[in-house]
């Protein structure tokens, strides 16, 4: 975490579902770059863990393909499956990871702590970046096939993860207006502050179209526990106020 910090790099630990015997032999390493317009999956077989820390975290973030390791052609699918941030992760995740692992055993990984525990199961698609939640095989297998086509599926979209929470916000609100699935369609700046709890994000498609879509923060009601087992809070909700433009 430390090598990775600041420079926009997560790390996740993953491993294959199913039982898990002591590690013996060497380590499989992924590396995912997920812009829209240049995404590529590595893997790396190494020694040790260790071995990673020899890249240069500021690079991959910058899309640097490592001149180690060979490029995978497809995708893969990463299913959290951290019991300690969330029981429900791994009670429901690792479910989930074993009905996938059953048609694409090679493609498909048990991962840590991904982000909206509260959505479990969750899971990422790379190269794509796609994040989705409340899976089931059935919707987990549709998500990851329009991920491989470079297209998004609305049912369970958490988001593109390179996106922040409002850049997230603001690229689904555009795609729910004009019925835009494709990944790559929408270029999406960084929110930019109007007042405290208000933003404004510009959204740009590739034939020339502009939005400003300007969001605000608020609690959601009623309260909800975002963790199974856990106290009801109140989770932060985005609430779009407009969609300005093309």
């Amino acid at each position: 975490q430390r090598w990775a910090d600041g420079t926009g790099v997560k790390v996740v630990l993953v491993r294959r579902p199913g039982r898990h015997p002591d590690h013996e032999g060497r380590h499989a390493v992924l590396i995912a770059h997920a812009a829209p317009a240049a995404s590529w999956l590595r893997l790396l077989t190494v020694d040790a863990p260790s071995a990673v820390l020899t890249l240069d975290p500021a690079e991959l973030a910058a899309g640097v393909v490592p001149a180690t390791g060979i490029t995978l052609p497809g995708g893969t699918a990463l299913v959290c499956t951290n019991g300690r941030r969330d029981r429900c992760c791994a009670v429901r995740g690792r479910q989930l990871a074993l009905e996938l692992a059953d048609t694409d055993p090679d493609l498909v990984w048990e991962c840590s702590h991904l982000g909206g525990h509260r959505f479990a199961p969750t899971a990422a698609f790379l190269p794509s970046g796609a994040v989705y939640g409340h899976l089931d095989p059935a919707t987990a297998r549709e998500a990851w096939a329009a991920a491989e086509d470079g297209r998004l599926v609305r049912s369970g979209l958490r988001g593109r993860s390179w996106l922040t929470p409002q850049g997230q916000v603001a690229d689904e609100a555009v795609r729910r207006s004009i019925g835009e699935a494709a990944i790559a369609a929408l270029d999406v700046d960084e929110p930019e502050p109007l007042d405290p709890g208000r933003w404004a994000v510009a959204v740009r498609h590739r034939d020339g179209r502009a939005w400003t879509v300007q969001m605000a923060a608020s609690a959601a009601t009623p309260a909800r526990p975002e963790s199974c087992g856990k106290a009801a809070v109140q989770p932060r909700l985005w609430l779009v106020r407009d969609v300005l433009g093309a």
